[in-house]
């Protein structure tokens, strides 16, 4: 099953930010560090005060430390901003600057600005990822980052020299956007005229439409008839500032043309988020290097390069919300029979009581249950009436 059909992105980027970059001026150097994948997001360890944290690495949000790590550090703020995520909702943050050392893989930054955001209090989804900050793309602008997802490490450096995989014959120009000095790559989809998407860690899917752009494509008549559309209900994304309950999409196009990449007939969501997106899906099976001083994207395939096909899915996702695991979207037939509907609280999956089990370890038990190929035997309750049902996987788009 295609992993972005759980539909419980979170998409913690995008935010409008302030602030300078800790541009290293040290003598030529590399470092390689060790990161950890979950629920495809990259999470490593850094280091402050000589106390390990875990920071997400986001390359569509700035520098951000949770409340709680702000007030341990005694971090000073100057202003209060209001910040928005790519899901557009918006809200309150602290900015300041970051006086004390931020140590990466043996790298030290300092003197560079940094927002305080209590993501943990808008969606128990981004809680149980426990992590403490954010790397965000204000942080990586002073130097080259090339990504390994596959092998779960990060090279930095300020040599393009001393990297391995760099071809230039498949890199295209970056334009880092924002005060938060976010990336932007060239995309094309299908027959529409290219444009700078951003390139976002932070959001866990292959690539994201915004349904603006399909409707002013579909007014300029430059959609192919060989375009597909699956319409859905429900919470579309999950981001610092809480859930996007709306319609949704998944689409298929003969084809999305991702820097100098063809890819066929992929297979993506489509919602009413404020900012296209190519997310950290896309890392599979790449090498990615993004350059931000000279402001290139670089990108080795190898053998096993991930593409987003049409795959058999159950098209309904599930959630937690206010500690009980819920549908939150459901698409296709599965929403037009109603045999499952939004906000159905599942009580147990192939045989599992998830009230058995904690909830964060129930919302990965689900997750992995909707990514075997075999049919699900629930049990859920609507209101007061519970009910039984067997669900079998079926293709996107016959």
């Amino acid at each position: 099953m295609m992993k972005s059909i759980s539909l419980i992105f979170l998409i913690i980027s995008t935010f409008w930010f302030a602030g300078d970059s800790p541009v290293s001026k040290a003598k030529p150097f590399v470092r390689t560090i060790d990161i950890r994948i979950e629920q495809n997001l990259m999470f490593t360890d850094v280091t402050i005060d000589g106390e390990v944290y875990n920071f997400l690495i986001d390359t569509g949000a700035p520098f951000v430390l949770s409340p709680k790590l702000a007030k341990k550090l005694d971090f000073r703020t100057s202003q209060t901003m209001t910040m928005g995520s790519s899901n557009a909702k918006k809200g309150k943050a602290r900015v300041g600057t970051m006086k004390r050392d931020v140590e990466v893989g043996g790298l030290k930054f300092s003197n560079f600005k940094a927002t305080v955001l209590d993501y943990n209090s808008n969606t128990q989804v981004i809680r149980c990822l426990a992590f403490d900050g954010i790397i965000g793309a204000n942080f990586m602008s002073g130097a080259i980052w090339q990504i390994d997802y596959d092998r779960k490490k990060i090279t930095i450096t300020n040599s393009l020299k001393r990297l391995s995989g760099i071809d230039s014959s498949w890199s295209v120009k970056m334009e880092t956007r924002g005060f938060n000095k976010s990336p932007y790559i060239p995309v094309k989809v299908n027959r529409g005229e290219a444009g700078r998407v951003l390139f976002d860690t932070g959001f866990a899917g292959f690539f994201d439409l915004t349904y603006n752009s399909y409707n002013k494509a579909l007014k300029a008549d430059k959609l192919d008839d060989r375009i597909r559309i699956l319409e859905g209900r429900g919470t579309m994304s999950e981001g610092a500032f809480g859930a996007l309950d709306t319609t949704g999409y998944f689409m298929q196009v003969p084809q999305i043309i991702i820097g100098r990449e063809k890819v066929q007939k992929p297979e993506f969501r489509m919602a009413h988020t404020r900012k296209a997106k190519v997310g950290a899906e896309y890392l599979k099976g790449r090498l990615v290097t993004l350059d931000f001083p000279r402001k290139r994207f670089y990108v080795s395939e190898k053998e096993e390069k991930y593409s987003p096909i049409n795959k058999k899915s159950f098209l309904f996702a599930a959630t937690l919300d206010d500690g009980t695991m819920k549908v939150s979207s459901v698409y296709g037939k599965l929403q037009q029979s109603q045999d499952l509907k939004i906000g159905d609280e599942l009580l147990a999956i192939n045989g599992q009581l998830l009230s058995e089990i904690g909830e964060c370890d129930a919302l990965i038990f689900v997750r992995e249950q909707l990514a075997l190929d075999k049919s699900l035997e629930i049990s859920a309750k609507r209101g007061s009436r519970e009910f039984n049902l067997l669900i079998h996987k079926s293709l996107i788009f016959n």
